[in-house]
């Protein structure tokens, strides 16, 4: 009776720790193994290139801390942090929970240096049903920092002007959150040191998300002749945007 309760209480604890992981798993048959054997460091991360967007349900990392040290390292998605912990100086696994579409996974230590063998990504479907013709480029090779940069330095001589143009309300409601989301992406390009281009891309996808949330605001712009050509350059600039940096999903 005893042997029969402790069976039941250890099925019951495997459940926990492995029904989530095998739902998962069922959720995500199609596995892209890459393999990395190399240095991961601050100024040198991993970076993982899909051939477009494709959902992403999780990652398993193989790595360890070089030189004999533990490490404390990151694993970011289209620029936002999906895992963090320390790895150890030897060889263990690390899977990180992403399930959204993204186009590029980044690995990254904070200080020091990891040593990591491989990558699995658990795709929701193949990766091929997402393949672009051949001769189609990838937005997301197309920006630069300086693009970046410069974009937002136009937004944000427009924002300036317009603001004799329209009501304080207006001002405090929708000009000053563009004027924050455009000086991020203004500061993280002209960053000195190392620069990672995931710190861009995550810069301008909170530009994007607050262009989204000022839609009605630009377009009524565009009713008022004293305010049409601010309106239509605003639309502009968040499709340059997109065009050099690949238009985001919502």
């Amino acid at each position: 009776m005893k042997t029969s309760k402790l069976a039941l209480m250890l099925l019951g604890i495997s459940a926990m720790l492995f029904g989530g992981q095998s739902h998962a798993f069922a959720k995500s048959p199609y596995v892209k193994e890459v393999s990395i054997y190399g240095n991961i460091s601050e100024s040198n991360p991993e970076v993982i290139n899909l051939r477009n967007p494709t959902f992403v349900e999780m990652m398993d990392v193989n790595w360890r801390g070089a030189n004999g040290h533990a490490v404390t390292a990151r694993i970011y998605a289209d620029g936002f942090e999906v895992w963090s912990g320390m790895i150890p100086a030897y060889d263990p696994t690390f899977r990180a929970t992403i399930r959204k579409t993204v186009r590029q996974i980044e690995i990254r230590v904070d200080q020091g240096s990891a040593y990591a063998n491989w990558a699995k990504l658990y795709l929701a479907t193949p990766e091929s049903e997402y393949e672009a013709p051949s001769n189609t480029p990838s937005p997301e090779l197309v920006g630069t920092l300086a693009d970046a940069d410069d974009l937002a330095r136009q937004l944000v001589f427009v924002l300036r002007d317009l603001q004799d143009k329209i009501v304080p309300a207006s001002i405090s409601a929708n000009i000053i959150p563009l004027k924050k989301a455009a000086a991020k992406v203004f500061a993280v390009a002209k960053a000195s040191g190392n620069m990672h281009r995931a710190d861009v891309s995550s810069a301008v996808l909170g530009l994007e998300q607050e262009f989204i949330a000022q839609e009605a605001f630009i377009s009524s712009l565009l009713e008022s002749t004293d305010t049409y050509e601010d309106g239509l350059t605003l639309m502009t600039i968040r499709e340059r945007y997109k065009a050099l940096f690949g238009s985001v999903s919502y």
